[in-house]
């Protein structure tokens, strides 16, 4: 039976949006560790694709589509001074910053929108922390984000959601000040890990065991206290490899094995690795996300 031109036009947009959904999943899985990957996905236009399609969404107020947008985002981002720099010298910081803003003069907050700007103030984060402590740029990269940010007004956005709207969620109004806190602690500890008082040492690393080990006892999602720490996962790396046999070191591989949860390059099994070289325990106590990681690296190893 022939169809009309309208018809057919629908139809091939149906399986247009189809596509592009299925891409943009596929996208934030194979960018979530490939530097490699993030920069060719970059400099294929992803940052304009990526604006375009949440601004067609409806911004914040958009759909499942708009977090994956963010996530992906997110993922070119966080360990990747150079797609930070190229973000903010095309396209500039202002359709981040768009995503925050709230409209009209009373506001409804869905779940949904409440992810999507959780997930919008994460970019802010990163953009605050300019890169990895391993990338020799970070800080010149952090001081210029910030800079522009506040250039922006930014700020006027976070007061916004976090003192203003009466009508926010709780999660939006405290993610701005109790995500920085939890973040500036936490690299607070992976300095003080690294520092030569041994008595410092110790007290960092058990205060992060206890941020992780409580985040990780019923995770669902990558918790704050494990996202956090991500970009300092190589140096904690590095350090671990120039210490002696001590407890201290059982204590920091301790982090590292769970760490490596999301770190971890796929093949390696840097959590089984760690997890035989740490100070034991009951392996349930870290989540049943992590017993279920470690039992899929121990079933490769095996088939190996």
């Amino acid at each position: 039976m022939p169809i009309s031109l309208e018809e057919a036009a629908f139809r091939s947009i149906l399986k247009w949006l189809v596509i592009r959904n299925e891409a943009l999943l596929l996208l934030t899985y194979l960018t979530r560790e490939a530097e490699e990957i993030q920069k060719i996905v970059v400099f294929e236009g992803a940052f304009e694709k990526i604006f375009s399609i949440i601004k067609e969404e409806g911004g914040s107020e958009g759909g499942v589509v708009v977090q994956d947008c963010l996530q992906l985002l997110n993922n070119l981002l966080r360990t990747n001074a150079s797609n930070q720099i190229l973000l903010r010298e095309t396209m500039g910081f202002d359709p981040v910053i768009s995503i925050l803003k709230l409209r009209g003069s009373t506001y409804s907050f869905t779940q949904q929108k409440t992810i999507n700007l959780l997930s919008a103030l994460e970019t802010i984060n990163l953009l605050m922390m300019g890169g990895t402590e391993a990338d020799p740029g970070k800080d010149a990269n952090k001081l210029t984000n910030k800079a522009t940010l506040v250039q922006k007004k930014v700020l006027d956005h976070l007061l916004l959601l976090g003192v203003e709207s009466q009508w926010a969620p709780v999660a939006v109004r405290c993610a701005s000040e109790e995500d920085l806190a939890l973040k500036q602690q936490l690299e607070l500890y992976v300095e003080r890990v690294q520092d030569a008082d041994p008595n410092l040492q110790i007290v960092a690393l058990e205060s992060m065991r206890q941020e992780i080990r409580t985040s990780t006892s019923s995770m669902t999602s990558v918790p704050k206290p494990l996202k956090f720490p991500r970009p300092h996962y190589g140096t904690l790396k590095a350090f671990y490899e120039t210490m002696g046999n001590s407890e201290l070191k059982k204590y920091l591989v301790d982090i590292l094995f769970v760490l490596a949860l999301t770190m971890s390059v796929e093949g390696e099994r840097e959590s089984l690795k760690y997890r035989l070289e740490g100070s034991g325990g009951d392996i349930g106590s870290w989540g049943h996300e992590y017993v279920r990681n470690l039992a899929g690296e121990i079933s490769q190893e095996y088939a190996k």
